[in-house]
């Protein structure tokens, strides 16, 4: 029987005390995650090097490596689903898990769809630090992803593959590109999957502290 989840985090060095703040709330007590990065942290677990590129460019490169990696892996022919997100991502690890089990037979992938890429308007793809979903299937099935020439944004990387894939994206509000007081969600915390932009411990452990309050 396969597991439902394995999490990966797209990350730098630079940003050790993301990955820390991370491990000490919302991965606590899960083991099936990876932090994709340039330079590995000997003092962090789950660490892989992805791209030696510590830069905001390198961030397509790791995204493209980390996904062939899975792909050529028979480690991961083990799990259902891989969500994908950023270090100052923070996951409602349970809401994730139902959603995951919830859905396991209606899509492949699953995220909030932007069309916000300028050089192509027409292009929909999922916010990276919002978090999204791809089955496995689908991963190992599909065409090899590559970066295209000069472009940066992981997540449109992802979006294009996806179109030449011909695969449909399927939109789910729950999975938020911003923090609450500004996804106008303040006070609704406990019923979303994810936030983005949270940068720092006291924003993960307030969020942790909020969801897990009965």
């Amino acid at each position: 029987m396969k597991k439902l989840l394995s999490i990966h985090i797209l990350t730098s060095h630079k940003y050790k005390d993301r990955q820390e703040a991370q491990i000490k709330t919302w991965l606590q007590g899960f083991n099936d995650f990876i932090f994709y990065t340039d330079t590995c942290l000997e003092e962090l677990p789950n660490q892989i090097s992805a791209s030696n590129n510590d830069s905001y460019e390198g961030c397509a490169d790791k995204q493209v490596n980390e996904i062939n990696r899975i792909k050529d892996h028979k480690l991961y022919d083990n799990f259902e689903w891989f969500f994908f997100c950023d270090d100052d991502t923070f996951v409602n690890l349970n809401k994730l898990k139902k959603f995951c089990s919830e859905k396991l037979e209606a899509f492949d992938t699953c995220g909030r769809v932007a069309n916000s890429w300028p050089t192509d308007p027409s292009l929909s793809y999922y916010s990276g630090g919002a978090g999204f979903l791809l089955r496995s299937d689908f991963i190992k099935n599909s065409t090899r992803i590559t970066k295209k020439n000069g472009l940066s944004f992981s997540d449109v990387t992802v979006g294009l593959w996806l179109r030449e894939n011909d695969k449909q994206l399927n939109h789910e509000s729950k999975f938020n590109s911003h923090p609450p007081e500004i996804a106008n969600r303040l006070g609704h915390e406990k019923n979303e999957i994810t936030f983005h932009y949270i940068k720092e411990y006291k924003g993960m452990k307030a969020l942790s502290e909020v969801i897990n309050y009965d």
